[in-house]
């Protein structure tokens, strides 16, 4: 009955992942309260809190990298304070969900700008449609049902359109949605989070088969790379 009302409420992935601040900040406090020795420590604890939670929800909005260190300093702090009593478990729990929802190419896609030999680039060749508009684009990442792609043009949350994904001589199409934006290096295009509208059981194969092919030559291309490198 919760799960229904939650899955009601929170319809997207980033609000629930924003839901889940509510019970780590709480999990967070109540470990203050019950360690505190006097006021005038808890008082000070509860500010440096609240300004390293600031600073966590604002790398979280913004889709920064150093999310990543706030969320594995929380997950350290609630293995180390798991003695203090089994509520904590639920501080982890939650933290650790969090890092699950945001791990997806959605949010946090896996992309090493570093790599400008188009040998190894992890890339895959796209078009996108929507309405009358066509343009060229990259896809990056691809997991999870979802994917991140790399634009020059302008896409707004929650626009829906066409991918057509070229592989080894064959074109797939698939609809999607895009559910978040990021310039991470100007020039270098917009990277977009995109979930991927899988309605029949054959899209769902077209799908598995990209993700499995594609996945199969980047460990290929990883060999090739480490077969390359210089030998000092």
């Amino acid at each position: 009955m919760v799960k229904k009302i939650i899955e009601k409420k929170l319809r997207t992935l980033s609000q629930r992942a924003s839901f889940l601040f509510i019970p780590i900040i709480t999990v967070t406090l109540y470990i203050q309260f019950i360690q505190y020795e006097n006021y005038l420590t808890l008082f000070f604890r509860i500010i440096l809190i609240l300004c390293f939670f600031i600073l966590f929800y604002k790398s979280f909005i913004n889709l920064l990298y150093s999310y990543w260190t706030f969320n594995i300093l929380l997950m350290i702090y609630f293995l180390f304070s798991l003695n203090i009593s089994p509520i904590i478990f639920l501080g982890l729990l939650s933290i650790l969900s969090q890092a699950y929802i945001l791990s997806s190419p959605l949010f946090y896609p896996r992309v090493r700008w570093w790599k400008y030999d188009s040998r190894f680039k992890e890339e895959l060749k796209i078009s996108i449609k929507i309405g009358a508009k066509e343009f060229d684009g990259r896809l990056t990442d691809l997991r999870r049902r979802a994917g991140a792609i790399i634009l020059f043009e302008e896409l707004s949350l929650g626009q829906r359109g066409q991918l057509l994904i070229f592989l080894e001589g064959c074109d797939f199409t698939f609809n999607f949605e895009v559910h978040s934006k990021k310039e991470y290096l100007k020039g270098r295009g917009v990277t977009y989070g995109i979930s991927f509208i899988l309605k029949s059981s054959q899209q769902v194969n077209d799908y598995e088969l990209i993700k499995d092919t594609w996945h199969n030559d980047l460990e290929k291309k990883k060999l090739e790379e480490i077969e390359t490198f210089p030998i000092l």
